[in-house]
């Protein structure tokens, strides 16, 4: 691997502690967003708030033990890149589905099922590296890109659930925070421009507070919150069914793809050498 010039920190270096630290905080904040899919599903069905609750507790607790699984690169298991763990849409029309027949608990089921089955098919990818060119695994990780657009543009106009008109306020917030990542990760240098994101959310937040988007009582909400809650006490449970296998294997095998276009995309950041 040869380093690239135009990169602060390369695959093996270890950053200084406030710079980990602030990275780790941009990385729990992006993680955040995604947390929108659990909650959508749940709401497909009108579950319980402890069902969403819980949803979201595990996705945290995963995707946090799958970044470090990643990252960590121990015989088998791991590339070695920081690659984010997230709820992606893969499996989203899967889970609909899911929900929509058994409810919470056929959905943990068959995702455990298709975690496995990924984790078998992870063992041959070698072996069928030549059925997955980047033309393939770049136009699987374009289509998942798109398939989210949707509802990026609801959520990025303030629409969503009974919300049915745009409010110039709420729009306003999502404009300067877009802006405000964009200026940050275009037209500045150095160390700042790592943290794009987390300032662009930043702002986004004190201007919703400042102009009322964000309200006395969502505040309230979240002062009012336990620190700790332990999702595994309020385990809806498990169930299978044999005819959800197929829309969660195909599922499966798109993940799957999107995994690898990211760790090439990974390996062609790291590497300005990278071929293929």
């Amino acid at each position: 691997m040869k380093r690239p010039e135009n990169i602060a920190y390369w695959v093996d270096d270890v950053p200084p502690p406030w710079i980990s630290l602030l990275q780790g905080l941009q990385h729990i904040s992006v993680y955040a967003i995604s947390l929108v899919f659990p909650v959508l599903i749940v709401s497909t069905i009108n579950a319980p708030k402890e069902q969403a609750m819980f949803l979201v507790s595990v996705s945290m607790i995963a995707g946090g033990v799958g970044v470090m699984l990643q990252a960590i690169k121990r015989g088998p298991m791991g590339s070695g890149f920081l690659i984010p763990q997230i709820c992606g849409p893969s499996f989203i029309p899967s889970s609909l589905l899911a929900v929509q027949v058994g409810g919470v608990p056929l959905m943990l089921g068959m995702t455990v099922f298709a975690g496995s089955l990924e984790m078998v098919f992870s063992r041959f990818l070698k072996k069928m590296r030549a059925l997955f060119p980047p033309e393939v695994t770049g136009t699987i990780v374009t289509m998942v890109g798109i398939s989210v657009v949707g509802l990026a543009t609801k959520n990025f106009v303030g629409l969503g659930g009974s919300d049915t008109v745009i409010e110039p306020s709420e729009l306003l917030v999502s404009i300067v925070t877009l802006g405000t990542m964009v200026a940050i990760n275009v037209w500045t240098k150095g160390k700042l421009k790592m943290f794009s994101v987390l300032v662009g959310m930043v702002v986004g937040y004190l201007l919703a507070i400042f102009i009322g988007v964000i309200r006395p009582e969502d505040l309230a909400q979240i002062r009012e919150a336990s620190m700790a809650w332990f999702p595994f006490i309020h385990h809806p449970g498990w169930a299978f069914r044999g005819d959800m296998i197929l829309p969660f294997g195909i599922a499966m095998i798109c993940s799957s793809l999107k995994s690898i276009g990211d760790m090439i995309t990974a390996q062609k950041i790291n590497d300005r050498s990278w071929k293929r």
